[in-house]
Formats: C-alpha cells, structure tokens, sequence
C-alpha cells in the first residue's frame, strides 16, 4: 500500500474579504496551512495516471452559487468556468451542494472563484484573490470544501481533501467532515438519545471525524435508519434526522455539516446534515448529495 496523504488545506480567507471592503488597501495572500489526516489507499488506477479528479462543494453559510476557474503552471491565463465548460451545468454549485468530479492533468493549479452565473474567469467572486492548491496527485480525488459564514469573513476557509472511493461489497464506507464555522468539534453516530452510536468522532471544524483512528470507516447497509450529530464527548444531540436514511451496500458516503447552530427552525442557514454518496453517477453536474434533516 501506498501512505497517501489526505490533505486538509486551511485557506484563511479572512484578511481577503476585510481588504476588499477598505478602499485602496492592499490585499494580503491568504495562508495556507497543508494538514496531514492520515488516510491510506492505493491510487485509483480506473484514473490515466497523468490525471486528477477534482470536485468542489459551497458550504459557506450566505454563498450564492459559485464555478471555478483554473490556472496550470504552463497555461497562459485561467480557463473555465469549470462546472459550465466541463459538466454543461451554468449556474454554478449552490449552498450545501457539491459538483461533479472534473479531470484534470495532475500538477499545479491556482484557483479563482467566479459566480455561477458568469460564463468567463474574468471576474472573481466578491473580489475574492487567486489561491494556490498544492500539487494534485496524477491518479488521485480531491473534494475542495469551502465553509463558514459569509457575514463573518474571518470564519470562511477552504479545506482539500484526498478521497478514498474504495467500496466494501456488503458494506458502506463513510467519512464525516464538521463544515460548520461555530461547532468546535462534532460526532456522527447512527440512533438518536439512548440509542445513539457514535461512528465518527472528533471532527474539528473544517476536518474530518475519525472511527479506530481512520477516517473512513465501514457500517452495515441503512434502511430508515436515524442518526445524530453531537459536540464531541456530550450526550445531547446538535441535530437528529429520524428514521429516514437508507444506504445500500457498495455506496461510499461522505457525510458533512454545514451551517450555524445559531439559526433554527427553516431558517436557511440553520445546521444542516448533508450525505453525498460518490459512489453513484453525478446528475446534472452535480454530485448526489442530499439534505438529511
């Protein structure tokens, strides 16, 4: 086996958002921070080892639809939007939904967000800097994940992860990630109250919860079955779906929070339960992600 390195990129855009609202201050790279989480796979060889693929979500509380445009080391300006020249889907990734995966020639990339509705890279999302993504593996998947709450510009990062899409015949893979800005460290288990069993644990904000130190871990097929996300090491619920997940054998899940858990009720950025299934075929340009509660 090869020791692949799933990595967290934390992308403090913070600074980004505060200079673009004083006049004729200038912008400060955000930072980047690369976090080793410790997953282990070989590469995926369905994929020509001279690729990548690369998806991106919008989990930032407040976010209007956002495409990506990308720039290689050897491409003379960014080409894109990718989501709309690759997959055929104007409009972008909406919040609490993520795109399809694209393939990309493996190697170094930097990024600039565009909205949704644009159909070049010529202007950035809310002004938003170019960011650089470390090297993307040939063979490999990554999911870019940006979350936080977009009033809060301090609270807004973008996390890379490497996927392991692996599947288990007569089981379900799954992995947690706490998308949510203002839960500090969060458990996902199946069951509610006393039957409550934690699966993933401890996933720190913009991270990824882990079972027997793993970050994927494997569970029975689910059929309307419930679960809970909880703070980590609390016996109450943050949030509950009831009675309603049904997983089959073979799906690889990622599972994610996202949102305040500050608003309630139908408030729109009220906390929210999202699980996308990777393992089936994307609709429309988008992964197959669906709102548990």
């Amino acid at each position: 086996m090869l020791s692949l390195r799933t990595t967290a990129l934390r992308i403090s855009l913070g600074i980004a958002f505060s200079t673009l609202a004083i006049a004729g201050c200038t912008q400060t790279p955000p930072e980047i921070m690369a976090v080793d989480s410790g997953v282990n796979v070989m590469p995926d060889m369905v994929i020509p080892l001279t690729n990548a693929e690369v998806r991106f979500g919008n989990f930032v509380a407040g976010a209007a639809p956002v495409d990506l445009c990308v720039k290689g080391s050897g491409d003379p300006d960014f080409r894109g939007p990718l989501l709309r020249t690759m997959a055929q889907r104007p409009g972008g990734v909406a919040y609490l939904n993520m795109g399809q995966y694209l393939t990309l020639t493996a190697g170094n990339y930097t990024v600039r967000a565009v909205p949704g509705s644009r159909s070049d890279c010529t202007v950035a999302y809310g002004g938003l800097p170019d960011l650089g993504l470390p090297p993307i593996g040939a063979g490999r998947t990554y999911t870019l994940v940006p979350f936080g709450d977009q009033s809060r510009p301090g609270t807004v990062k973008i996390n890379l992860f490497e996927d392991d899409l692996t599947s288990q015949g007569g089981q379900v893979r799954m992995r947690f990630i706490n998308a949510s800005p203002d839960v500090p460290t969060a458990d996902f288990g199946f069951g509610i109250g006393a039957s409550y069993q934690a699966l993933l644990t401890d996933a720190v904000s913009g991270n990824l919860g882990r079972g027997g130190g793993m970050t994927y871990v494997s569970t029975g097929p689910q059929t309307g079955s419930s679960a809970s996300v909880r703070p980590s090491g609390m016996t109450t619920d943050l949030l509950t779906v009831k009675s309603t997940i049904t997983i089959p054998s073979g799906a690889v899940i990622t599972a994610l929070i996202a949102g305040l858990p500050s608003k309630v009720g139908t408030d729109p950025l009220a906390l929210k339960l999202i699980s996308c299934d990777d393992s089936k075929p994307p609709q429309s340009g988008l992964s197959v992600c669906t709102q548990l509660n």
